[in-house]
């Protein structure tokens, strides 16, 4: 990736941060969309690709109550690093919410199999269990 694309992500994140702040979800979404769509080209980017479809899920469940595009995201996180607990975690959340409570639990517990300290994980997973 391009000093450039670096740039205009670093832009793009910095004005979806601002969005989030203001409770403007909706350009919050459009800036990670269009960071997401600009050209990545190595693996080293991927983490980062993570992080952004992690971050868009989040404000499509928490704050849009769009379960759909949000699991879209976190399967594409995951796809993206497998070994990241926080997209595990997330992704049970929301099968959690959309009373999938069996996948949920998986998630939950592939969340703690990757780290034992996840005390987000474990705190759902207990009320899963109730």
């Amino acid at each position: 990736m391009g000093f450039l694309d670096k740039l205009k992500i670093t832009k793009l994140v910095a004005t979806a941060d601002k969005a989030i702040k203001k409770q403007e979800f909706e350009k919050a979404i459009e800036c990670y969309t269009e960071a997401l769509a600009l050209k990545w080209l190595d693996d080293a980017d991927k983490g980062s690709l993570a992080i952004f479809h992690t971050t868009r899920a989040i404000i499509f469940y928490r704050d849009l109550k769009d379960y759909d595009n949000a699991l879209t995201d976190l399967d594409n996180a995951i796809e993206l690093n497998p070994q990241d607990d926080n997209i595990w975690t997330q992704r049970g959340i929301v099968l959690g919410i959309c009373g999938q409570d069996d996948e949920a639990y998986e998630n939950l517990q592939e969340a703690l199999r990757l780290n034992p300290r996840n005390t987000t994980a474990k705190q759902y997973l207990q009320a899963l269990e109730q």
